[in-house]
């Protein structure tokens, strides 16, 4: 029962410019981006971990800092 005229060829098309990601991006707060094949390179990956961890250290600090204020009054 098997169908052998019905078997092609998988072809795969390109991805559309529109959906890529590029190799670098510029202009950001932390400082360039660069990816490969899609994916960060370590030293990208560091920057943005490193962003958000402070950012979320900051927000921390602001979370808290009116709590410990109404506490030490």
């Amino acid at each position: 029962m098997a169908l052998p005229h019905l078997a092609g060829a998988q072809t795969t098309t390109g991805i559309p410019p529109g959906i890529s990601t590029p190799e670098r991006v510029h202009q950001t707060r932390i400082g360039t981006l660069e990816y490969k094949d899609g994916a960060p390179t370590e030293e990208t990956a560091a920057k943005v971990f490193d962003t958000i961890a402070f950012t979320r250290a900051l927000n921390v600090y602001n979370n808290s800092f009116r709590g410990a204020s109404a506490y030490a009054i």
